[in-house]
């Protein structure tokens, strides 16, 4: 790392906790980086990887990231001075085949799991060369998933991974909040030092202190051993960064006699005619269901207004020249809202790229102050700081969710105070799920699982 300024040149100066951090990264072979969300994993990764490239023998750098931050890392990646070339592989894949490859730097969403083409290209270039794979946003919480699974042979070269197995590779993982649930310590594990725990059983037996009938652990033992495993490979800093007030709302509002009506129907209906062992494949189709219903009503028959509509014209109205954020998650909310609210930009799913890329740029120049965007497509990884005023139209099921993205806006940088809504349709789904989920940080998986418990979540 002492050499690093002298080959590159980066946009700005790193804090003394970020140079900590990639002190601490220094010789290891895997590395989970968990800073709090913008306190600088992208500087701080890159500085590490380009390090490992002058001081442990890396050869190539590979950027694996979700596909709506490709973009945001390109350009942060070409203000780094020093950088041979960068490859930016993505495409349709006749295009993609062309690639060659042989860049210092190589941009690659997670989609490439999925393609056996393109996952075997990097297999291969992992037997070519020595690797240094930064993963952004990395979650590791299903160990049957097909990332986990791929990654770790790709690291490893092999699916099974021994006590004294080392990887192929470099691995520097970024994840603010990588653990929802404390099984999933055993996941990350698994992949980063597999000889802390020979099995999932040997886990078990260290760690769990009681299951429920499903086999899921309601209570825990030797937390602190676990704390030390992770902190072999963790990588967290105490840095405090002093940003602006923070202020949340809940904002509680009424359905129309008629539309309650309707919506109580739907739901009794799904409820009815739901057999006890389909919950769990169920509960996405009820809840998307319900969602749109509130806040799309005419998409149901209703020739009424959105009822959100309302509170956020009144909203923007008070807004004056102070920029917002519009979360939804459903492609047709998103229309909806893109169709009503004037002077905004809509970023959901199907928007094409050009018109995502049109879209940031006139945000970062002060051109546009309002941006619809779908938690899917922008709650992860972007600097959304011009903004200082979110609405939660739709919020995510998972608190950590909830929590990202309310950091695309609330980070460093950020100078004003920031406001985050919460639009509630009184007596539905909405409202079950910010106090019942979010507030409380419950996991959905934990709290239905039977009908009855659907049952009791609904009411």
């Amino acid at each position: 790392m002492k050499n690093l300024n002298k080959h590159f040149t980066f946009p700005f100066k790193p804090h003394g906790f970020q140079v900590k951090a990639m002190k601490d990264m220094e010789g290891r072979d895997c590395s989970l980086l968990r800073f709090s969300i913008g306190l600088g994993k992208t500087i701080c990764s890159t500085m590490t990887a380009l390090g490992y490239s002058l001081d442990e023998g890396v050869e190539q750098i590979v950027i694996l990231c979700p596909p709506i931050i490709l973009d945001q890392w390109y350009a942060f990646l070409k203000q780094v001075k020093g950088i041979p070339s960068i490859c930016m592989y993505r495409g349709i894949i006749k295009d993609r085949m062309k690639l060659s490859l042989d860049d210092s730097i190589i941009l690659v969403s997670y989609n490439i799991f999925r393609s056996p083409h393109d996952y075997s290209r990097f297999v291969k270039l992992g037997k070519e060369r020595k690797l240094c794979i930064i993963a952004d946003e990395l979650s590791l919480k299903n160990i049957g998933g097909k990332t986990y699974r791929k990654l770790k042979m790709l690291m490893y070269r092999k699916m099974r991974v021994g006590i004294e197995d080392r990887p192929a590779h470099k691995l520097i993982a970024l994840n603010a909040t990588p653990i929802s649930d404390l099984t999933q310590v055993y996941n990350w594990c698994n992949m980063f030092v597999p000889g802390v725990y020979r099995s999932l059983r040997v886990f078990k037996t260290a760690h769990v202190a009681q299951e429920d009938q499903w086999g899921n652990p309601t209570a825990w033992r030797n937390e602190k051993l676990m704390e030390k495993n992770m902190n072999l490979f963790s990588v967290n800093t105490n840095r405090v960064v002093k940003l602006p007030e923070l202020i949340k709302t809940e904002i509680p509002y009424t359905l129309s006699k008629g539309h309650m009506k309707l919506y109580k129907e739907v739901k009794d209906s799904f409820l009815e005619n739901l057999p006890d062992e389909k919950v769990e494949l169920a509960v996405n189709s009820i809840f998307s269901t319900l969602q749109r219903l509130v806040l799309v009503p005419h998409e149901f028959g209703l020739k009424i207004k959105s009822p959100v509509l309302e509170y956020l014209e009144s909203y923007l109205a008070q807004l004056g020249d102070e920029g917002i954020l519009i979360y939804t998650r459903h492609v047709l909310v998103s229309k909806m809202l893109a169709h009503q609210i004037p002077d905004n930009v809509a970023i959901y799913g199907g928007v094409m790229k050009e018109i995502r890329k049109n879209a940031f740029e006139r945000l970062q120049l002060g051109r546009v102050k309002r941006l619809v965007g779908n938690l899917d497509s922008i709650a992860v990884g972007l600097n959304l700081q011009m903004l200082n005023h979110i609405v939660m139209v739709e919020i995510p099921f998972r608190a950590d969710k909830f929590e990202q993205a309310i950091g695309r806006v609330y980070r460093q940088g950020q100078k004003k105070t920031c406001f985050v809504n919460i639009p509630l349709a009184i007596g539905t789904l909405q409202e079950s799920i910010y106090t019942k989920l979010i507030k409380n940080k419950e996991d959905i998986g934990k709290v239905i699982k039977t009908k009855k418990h659907l049952i009791d979540f609904l009411k």
